[in-house]
């Protein structure tokens, strides 16, 4: 699967938005 590097700083709602349109992932929080 493909792997999300996320800025922990972003707002959740993006968060959402962006692990919903992806689907499958890991979740990496800096």
């Amino acid at each position: 699967g493909k792997v999300h590097v996320v800025d922990g700083r972003m707002p959740h709602s993006v968060l959402l938005e962006i692990y919903s349109d992806t689907g499958v992932g890991t979740e990496i929080v800096l």
